[in-house]
């Protein structure tokens, strides 16, 4: 059976009566489903112009129609209800799979633990929102994600300047199609107390808007992951003269790991925006690092290859991310283009795997971060970079097969990236 819901859920199974909405429906939950049921009251509201209430859970339903949100375990009335319906939440829905069970006078969305009650209601709005009259069909939906980690790359620092109006749209989106994870790309746009003239005032996020944001995210079961440029991509910073002299080259792309300025500077840094996120992942970057060991780590280079000198850098990020317990994620080309210093990254480094063309097979990209026993996620993009309108045919070709080899090697999650090289 199919049903117009996005992401297609595991199971859809077609049963009985049809539940037809009408005013006199209610919605009753506890505490623990307060907000998801008032986010389904709103969709009701706007979809069908039904003004529904919602009503705590009692030992006594109401008699009229009702929609029942509820984790069993909690719940002793939700627990009956399931045990009438011989309704057992198997074991794969974890904590953000869901059952959802629609009858000719009830719907019930049941969980194991609140995200998955939370992304239960989320596609019972769809159900809501694709019917005109109101009318849900009697059906009943297991599902459960098969990733850990769904999420999303937001450019800020090349692209239009993004207001938190904006961004929090992009986090209720994201809960809409059960995406929970958000990081935003970060080369300058972040207000620095001690390194003022690095953020454009106006532009620049600050460390209470990004907590202002990690906030508005729990309620939608979204984390932002803490994200800095450390190594190239780092114009923006060596163009102002007080930096400059901490420039590999003077083509100012990659900040040298050759000067211990650069480890006092990136320490500062740190110390301002990797508190402001709660997460306990931090995104380093450290891609495309074009010209490292051309200038000055030139010697060093020669001694132990750009690949040395570029590991010793990432190493160094490592103990300065240990001070705040955040666990390093970094871009993969780099080693990719080295493979010989894959074993020596420590375990509790996560790998995201980036690339962007479409193609049948990513296994032979995946293979070296397996086989050394790293976590990884698999980054493909949405191809909006460089060109006026998106490219789907190769977005669709790269995201479907990048994804489905990730999952199938045993990716930590997934990364889907948003660039904005040119400043589309």
């Amino acid at each position: 059976m199919k049903i117009k819901v996005i992401p297609q859920p595991h199971q859809v199974i077609s049963q009985g009566s049809s539940f037809q909405s009408s005013p006199d429906c209610v919605i009753t939950t506890s505490e623990t489903g307060r907000f998801s049921a008032e986010l389904l009251q709103q969709a009701i509201k706007s979809s069908l112009g039904l003004d529904v209430q919602v009503v705590n859970l009692s030992d006594k339903l109401p008699s009229q129609k009702v929609i029942v949100l509820g984790i069993p375990e909690r719940d002793e009335k939700v627990r009956e209800i399931c045990q009438e319906r011989s309704i057992d939440l198997p074991d794969q829905l974890g904590q953000e799979g869901y059952l959802l069970d629609v009858s000719e006078n009830a719907v019930l969305v049941v969980a194991k633990d609140s995200p998955g009650l939370f992304y239960g209601v989320q596609t019972l709005i769809q159900l809501v929102e694709s019917s005109e009259s109101g009318e849900l069909p009697g059906l009943r939906i297991t599902d459960w994600p098969e990733l850990r980690y769904r999420g999303l790359h937001i450019d800020i620092s090349r692209g239009p300047v993004l207001r938190m109006a904006y961004l929090k749209k992009v986090i209720h989106t994201m809960a809409r199609y059960k995406l929970n994870m958000l990081t935003l790309y970060t080369e300058h746009m972040f207000a620095f107390k001690k390194h003022p003239v690095i953020g454009p005032e106006g532009g620049a996020l600050t460390a209470e808007e990004i907590r202002e944001l990690v906030e508005y995210a729990k309620p939608y079961n979204v984390e932002l992951v803490g994200n800095f440029q450390s190594l190239g991509h780092f114009r923006n910073i060596l163009k102002h003269r007080e930096y400059r002299d901490l420039a590999e080259t003077d083509f100012r792309w990659v900040v040298s790991p050759a000067k211990e300025e650069t480890y006092r500077l990136l320490e500062d840094l740190y110390a301002e925006i990797v508190p402001a996120y709660e997460s306990e992942f931090f995104n380093v970057n450290c891609d495309e690092t074009w010209g490292l060991g051309e200038g000055a780590s030139k010697r060093k280079a020669k001694s132990v290859g750009v690949q040395g000198v570029y590991l010793e850098h990432l190493l160094k990020l490592r103990e300065i991310l240990k001070k705040y317990g955040r666990r390093m994620m970094f871009w993969g080309d780099i080693v990719l283009n080295h493979p010989e210093v894959i074993p020596q990254i420590p375990r509790d480094v996560i790998v995201l795997n980036w690339t962007y063309l479409g193609r049948e097979s990513y296994l032979e990209r995946i293979e070296p971060f397996r086989k050394a026993g790293l976590d990884f996620f698999v980054c493909p993009g949405v191809s909006c970079w460089s060109r006026i309108f998106p490219d789907y045919v190769n977005a669709t070709q790269n995201i479907q097969n990048f994804i489905r080899d990730g999952y199938r090697s045993g990716a930590l999650g997934v990364l889907n990236t948003c660039w904005d090289d040119d400043g589309e």
